[in-house]
């Protein structure tokens, strides 16, 4: 399950850029706010993530410099004890600059601790953060498999029923063509209709990022028909067929 994020400037209360010390930070004894007694939360994790995660995103194995005290907040900000989620502080790397906007993709771990957790969200994922906000939740499984995507702004300038897929792709995918038919803008107004489309995105940083005249709301964004992966040699190297 996809986790929409909305961002705002600053950081949160009662949280600092002292999380990033070595160790494991701010740990949160046992609490009947957890679903499991037993349960100790800790918002951010000096260890590193599993093998599964690190083999197929290179942006992650890439050596990084600390984050910065206002990236740090930022980043940490989706991070909490009630959707059960930790934070890999030594995992938070700038993917790329879109339209004028930084995004990072961090490491985190679901514990299933909190009284918000899913059932489906367990074990690595990652975080795609940004200021227009972000997603959680791309396990290795759904990144392999082209099923982990994120919508949100800024989308086309001028156009109020578009929107900007972020989707994180394994390494060696370095572009994806997506088509959408013609069909409903977003799920809450059926009577706008988007022109068919078919657009191709570059992956840098093991990001796609790209804007679609399709809104996220009722997710007809994550409703193509087709995609595509390509090398960097232009080569296909795997088709998908339905939505995302």
């Amino acid at each position: 399950m996809l986790v929409f994020l909305v961002a705002s400037g600053g950081g949160s209360p009662g949280r600092t850029s002292s999380t990033a010390q070595p160790g494991r930070a701010k740990p949160v004894a046992k609490s009947p706010t957890l679903v499991n007694a037993s349960c100790a939360w800790h918002e951010t994790l000096s260890g590193s993530p599993g093998r599964s995660l690190l083999s197929i995103l290179g942006v992650l194995r890439a050596p990084a410099a600390t984050p910065s005290a206002s990236v740090l907040a930022e980043v940490e900000r989706p991070v909490s004890a009630n959707n059960g989620t930790e934070l890999y502080v030594n995992y938070i790397r700038l993917a790329r600059f879109f339209e004028g906007q930084a995004y990072y993709i961090a490491a985190i771990h679901f514990d299933r601790c909190g009284p918000g957790s899913s059932a489906n969200e367990t074990g690595d994922s990652i975080l795609v953060d940004s200021d227009d906000g972000g997603d959680m939740g791309g396990n290795p499984q759904r990144i392999e498999t082209g099923r982990w995507v994120g919508t949100g702004s800024p989308g086309i300038q001028g156009d109020q029923y578009s929107g900007t897929v972020q989707m994180v792709v394994p390494d060696g995918v370095a572009s994806a063509t997506v088509h959408y038919p013609a069909g409903p803008a977003d799920g809450f107004r059926p009577t706008v209709i988007s022109p068919a489309v078919t657009v191709t995105g570059k992956a840098i940083g093991n990001l796609l990022l790209f804007n679609v005249p399709r809104g996220s709301g009722g997710g007809q964004i994550t409703h193509p028909t087709s995609m595509i992966w390509r090398n960097a040699d232009g080569t296909i190297i795997r088709r998908f067929h339905g939505r995302l």
